[in-house]
């Protein structure tokens, strides 16, 4: 049984005249009439009395009919959701992200992207920034909100677009000898406890280069997995820690952010994604980006 087989079928039982039915369809009458025995055949009953003054239906031919209507809008729906995902309107998108992004853009991008596209379901995967690299250009990710140091231009296998630049910040305890000031320089901090994040490599190794730029090894008194397990342990009077201005609300009867002062220290928070990507509900996750 075949789509065109339905078509003519349906153009017959409407017009209930062969003739009529070959001009709507634009076929001849011969071939219209050839698609209907043959659909007849294929089913092993008559759908239609003919009669050389008229053409009715029979009761299997009226069975039909209303089954065909049922598959012809199926069929419509089909063609337009199919339509809706190829320009980004329905699907699934898989979006990774670091832990920091998650205190800022994370919420207000996805919060856009899904009021724009309330049909589309978002896959939300947190990584480390290395490990969404690897994730993105193996296609486990389909965006990824990633941090990397400015100049810092990545694999050309992937574009990106800048959401903002990020100043680091040293977080204390308000208790702190510095807390005071309106900033510090890493030579203040010589002779202080780190408390050092050890989820981002990328932060790790710029810490290590600018404090030995200024002149001394930093004393790591503890790690920590993530910023907000950090601040934590700076509430506590354990040490102190670099991290992002975006997290400055945590803690904050606690912790002070001073911004640090020294060159280096500054960050791009982008969305990247695949370049020659053919999925277009990247483009629409761009788009809802700012920047």
């Amino acid at each position: 049984m075949e789509l065109q087989q339905l078509r003519c079928f349906a153009a017959v039982a409407s017009e209930l005249h062969f003739v009529r039915a070959a001009e709507k369809m634009h076929m001849a009458q011969q071939a219209i009439s050839f698609q209907v025995k043959q659909l007849e055949k294929e089913l092993g009953v008559q759908l239609f009395h003919r009669t050389t003054r008229k053409v009715t239906l029979t009761m299997a031919g009226e069975a039909l009919l209303e089954e065909v209507a049922q598959i012809f809008a199926h069929l419509d729906r089909a063609v337009e959701e199919v339509r809706r995902a190829d320009r980004g309107e329905r699907g699934r998108l898989v979006v990774g992200f670091v832990h920091t992004m998650s205190y800022n853009i994370l919420p207000d991008v996805v919060k856009r992207f899904r009021d724009m596209h309330p049909d589309v379901k978002v896959v939300l995967i947190e990584s480390t920034p290395s490990e969404l690299e690897q994730k993105l250009l193996a296609g486990e990710v389909d965006v990824a909100l990633n941090v990397k140091a400015l100049g810092q231009n990545g694999l050309p296998a992937y574009e990106w677009k800048t959401l903002s630049i990020e100043r680091m910040t040293v977080a204390v305890p308000k208790s702190h000898r510095l807390a005071g000031e309106e900033g510090v320089k890493l030579t203040d901090l010589s002779d202080e406890l780190f408390i050092l994040i050890n989820g981002n490599a990328l932060m790790q190794n710029c810490f290590h280069y600018v404090c030995r730029e200024a002149g001394f090894s930093p004393r790591i008194f503890q790690e920590a997995a993530n910023d907000q397990s950090a601040i934590g342990l700076v509430a506590a009077g354990m040490g102190i820690s670099l991290v992002f201005g975006c997290l400055n609300k945590l803690y904050e009867n606690q912790v002070v952010y001073l911004p640090l002062i020294d060159p280096g220290f500054d960050f791009e928070f982008a969305v990247y994604w695949r370049r020659n990507h053919s999925l277009a509900l990247v483009d629409r996750f761009i788009e809802a980006c700012p920047g």
